[in-house]
C-alpha cells in the first residue's frame, strides 16, 4: 500500500530523497489519515 502525503499537511516532513515521512510526538494524540504501519522512536 502507497501513500503519497500532502506536503502541506501538518507534520509532514520532506527527506533529501524526495520522499515524504510524518513525524509526531509520541504523547500526542495520532493525527487524521492512515494508520502508520511502521514507527520510528528517537530518544534522548
Amino acid at each position: 500500500m502507497a501513500t503519497t502525503w500532502d506536503p502541506a499537511t501538518p507534520g509532514i516532513l520532506a527527506l533529501p530523497s524526495g520522499r515524504y515521512v510524518r513525524g509526531r510526538g509520541v504523547r500526542r494524540p495520532l493525527p487524521p489519515g492512515p494508520r502508520p504501519g511502521l514507527g520510528v522512536y528517537l530518544t534522548g
